[in-house]
């Protein structure tokens, strides 16, 4: 009878099968719920996201869950890290996700069947995101600009989806930024100079795009005067899409 004073629940790294019972929806006073690396299967009950006010980490990550991501995250205004990768989620990241809002620190969507855009609502409202995760879905559109107002953020990764057009300059305002991973979509036009801003980058792939031109020099000053250690791009061959004097590695 006391389990509403629950704060924690780990029951992760377990053999669980079956369905997230709605009912630990109704644990109105637990900050933390990890049900990762279990065969947990169904969907993502939506009394997760509306009735756990306090929640300040919740981790699915590694299990079956599958169906749509729920249409509503107003419950969810303490959340620092959501954590949903490898499982086989589809339909579009819902705009909701968003209303989270500045608490979010942490979110990994990849390694499952999402679909559609990214919202550009992400950039606006999730204004504290150090960590986004979108690789290895199949997501589609251009890279919304508005990503580029993440002024927290130090880790982006969208490689492995359909993404189309081209790279932002307004992810030279990333100024945080360390890993930038864009490689395996369809981007095309040339790299933007903004790139050549982000003093703190140390992990940049291009590869497997369209892109065209040349990796520009600012980009490549980073490798000498800053920390950039690693630069792969579409440069391979006799005739490559991409020139590039300094990557480290050409496909």
């Amino acid at each position: 009878e006391n389990a509403g004073y629950l704060t924690l629940l780990d029951l992760s790294s377990n053999a669980l099968t079956g369905n997230i019972p709605p009912t630990l929806g109704e644990l109105a006073d637990l900050k933390v719920l990890k049900l990762d690396l279990n065969g947990l299967s169904g969907s993502f009950p939506p009394q997760l996201s509306t009735g756990l006010d306090r929640l300040r980490m919740l981790n699915l990550e590694h299990n079956r869950l599958s169906g749509t991501l729920p249409d509503s995250f107003d419950g969810m205004t303490s959340l620092t890290s959501l954590r949903l990768s490898e499982n086989s989620f589809d339909g579009s990241i819902p705009p909701s996700i968003s209303s989270i809002g500045a608490s979010l620190k942490e979110l990994y969507l990849d390694g499952n069947d999402l679909t559609g855009s990214i919202p550009p609502s992400m950039g606006t409202q999730l204004t504290s995101l150090e960590t986004l995760f979108l690789h290895q879905n199949r997501l589609s559109g251009p890279i919304p600009s508005e990503l580029g107002g993440l002024a927290s953020l130090k880790e982006l990764t969208l490689n492995e989806n359909g993404l189309t057009g081209t790279l932002p300059e307004e992810l030279g305002s990333l100024g945080r930024l360390e890993t930038l991973f864009v490689e395996r979509n369809s981007l095309q036009g040339e790299m933007p100079e903004a790139l050549g801003l982000l003093e703190e980058l140390e992990m940049l792939r291009l590869y497997d795009n369209d892109l065209t031109g040349s990796v520009p020099p600012g980009i490549c000053a980073l490798k000498s005067d800053f920390k950039l250690t690693w630069i792969a791009a579409d440069c391979e061959g006799d005739d490559p899409e991409v020139t590039c004097d300094c990557c480290d590695e050409c496909h």
